[in-house]
């Protein structure tokens, strides 16, 4: 049972925060999809269907009514990842260029997160997690998706490391890479990289 911890930031805190949540949840990535002839503009933005704010992750699921029996929690969700990728042929014309993308793995790297003190320490290495998805690139496009990127399991890998106890929130780059093959066979990854920030909010 996870319960509810109170969080105090001091100015110093806010500030640093605030700083480095600029631009937080949403990063572009530009680069050739391998051997395959096409410029891949990919972009991310993070998303937690409980919280507001694109990037903030709500690792806590509190209690919002502890007198009923079973006690009443907020809602707490796996958190999403809304990907736009556009793509640019360099071959001629004639040449199908269609992108199959069938899987994903998302790491995550931690980030320097200020602690009560002002002082810079390093969030827990988490685990990385993939799954199988099915995303087809037409030539000269846009396309969007839906992925998961932050799974339930991965929130409470985080809070039980206890990070939470010496800072008030830990700042990672959620970093997604795409597998596929072209519709000629050739393999190809693709890169996009999303800032987060891994703390309790209350959504009672």
């Amino acid at each position: 049972m996870i319960f509810k911890r109170k969080i105090k930031s001091l100015y110093l805190i806010l500030l640093v925060t605030a700083l480095l949540m600029a631009g937080c949840g949403s990063t572009t990535n530009n680069s050739e999809a391998g051997n395959t002839g096409v410029f891949v503009d990919a972009t991310i933005s993070l998303t937690d269907a409980g919280t507001t704010v694109a990037g903030q992750i709500d690792v806590v699921q509190d209690i919002c009514d502890a007198i009923v029996i079973p006690p009443k929690y907020e809602d707490f969700f796996d958190a999403l990842g809304d990907v736009t990728f556009d793509t640019t042929s360099i071959l001629p014309d004639n040449n199908d260029t269609t992108l199959y993308i069938d899987s994903y793995r998302v790491d995550y790297l931690p980030l320097p997160s200020p602690d009560s003190s002002g002082n810079m320490l390093m969030p827990p290495a988490l685990n990385s997690v993939s799954w199988n998805k099915t995303i087809i690139l037409p030539s000269n496009g846009s396309v969007s998706a839906t992925i998961v990127t932050v799974p339930v399991a991965t929130k409470l890998e985080f809070y039980n490391k206890g990070f939470l106890s010496t800072a008030p929130q830990g700042f990672y780059t959620v970093r997604v890479t795409f597998f596929g093959k072209s519709i000629s066979g050739q393999s190809f990854t693709i890169v996009v990289d999303g800032d987060a920030l891994f703390t309790d909010y209350n959504n009672c």
